[in-house]
């Protein structure tokens, strides 16, 4: 019988800033402004449930994170919190603010999303296939 798993616990939090979270030049300017508006809170990067794949990206100013949340230095300015839980599935992760028409976003790229749903507006998370015994 196979299962497939993902373990976001047993990443080490330790690892290389290469391999945590990047971000664009235009997403720094973005949150640079953004964050005159909340200038006593952390910008949190988290995963919730979510449409027809499982998960959407949650980018948002919080007054308080969580003593296992794990901060990371993105630029000279902008640092950003994750859920130690989510780590795993975020690690890799380039956020980028990009401008479509007349609408401007913030984009992931996400080496960890296995696929997305027609939409866009979710992902799924690729699995490791173990063996059950």
């Amino acid at each position: 019988m196979s299962v497939r798993t993902f373990d976001p616990i047993s990443q080490n939090s330790a690892e290389s800033e290469s391999t945590q979270l990047a971000i664009s030049h235009s997403a720094t300017q973005h949150l640079i402004t953004q964050q005159v508006n909340h200038p006593s809170e952390y910008l949190k990067l988290d995963l919730t449930n979510s449409g027809c794949s499982g998960f959407k990206y949650k980018l948002e100013y919080v007054t308080l994170v969580e003593k296992d949340d794990i901060e990371i230095q993105l630029s000279e300015h902008i640092v950003i919190y994750v859920p130690k839980i989510r780590y795993a599935m975020l690690k890799g992760t380039r956020i980028d603010y990009v401008t479509e028409g007349l609408n401007s976003s913030i984009k992931y790229s996400n080496p960890n999303a296995d696929a997305e749903c027609g939409c866009g507006e979710s992902f799924s998370i690729k699995t490791s296939d173990t063996t059950a015994r």
